[in-house]
């Protein structure tokens, strides 16, 4: 099984047994805001199984996320395929952190974590990420990563705002001690 670390993060696929946590992950209006509306416990079965599977099927997916310190549940972060779409030749970051971890450098922690799986162990030529444009913080999460926005467009049958960042251009930040 892959396992991740970062200085303060632990993370590892998602298992059925992180379900009660992605349910309250997912169930918060707060955080689903940007993202959709909140899940019930079935719709979150639902895609914990599809995730589960994405990891058999393709060899990546979501990671659940926990702090070193306390062990304690604090998101999700991962890779799929861009809108769901087994044939989009896009693979796309996201990452959803609990509320109550905001602010503390997880998601940025944690993205840039996958991102270097992402790479280092798949041959992806670009990854990509979109965000709701009136969602500013993980805007900057992924311009920290080195991601450059090239415009609006609509994905998930919203507009969003379009990141992306290429092999070389990760690679390039990695040599450079740039993460």
């Amino acid at each position: 099984m892959v396992r991740l670390e970062t200085h303060r993060l632990r993370m590892r696929p998602v298992q059925p047994r992180d379900l009660d946590s992605l349910s309250a992950l997912n169930g918060d209006p707060t955080k689903m805001k940007y993202i959709s509306p909140p899940l019930s416990r079935h719709q979150v079965k639902e895609a914990l199984d599809w995730m589960i599977g994405e990891w058999h099927r393709i060899g990546y997916g979501w990671f659940s996320i926990f702090e070193k310190s306390s062990r304690a549940f604090v998101g999700q972060v991962g890779l799929q395929c861009f809108e769901y779409d087994p044939r989009s030749a896009d693979t796309e970051l996201a990452f959803v952190i609990k509320k109550s971890a905001w602010g503390k450098g997880y998601a940025r922690e944690a993205a840039g974590e996958v991102l270097r799986f992402g790479f280092e162990r798949h041959p992806f030529e670009k990854i990509v990420s979109v965000i709701a444009p009136e969602n500013p913080a993980p805007q900057a999460i992924l311009r920290k990563l080195g991601f450059g926005c090239t415009g609006e467009r609509t994905a998930y049958g919203h507009r969003v705002m379009y990141f992306e960042i290429t092999r070389d251009r990760f690679l390039d930040r990695a040599r450079s001690g740039i993460s």
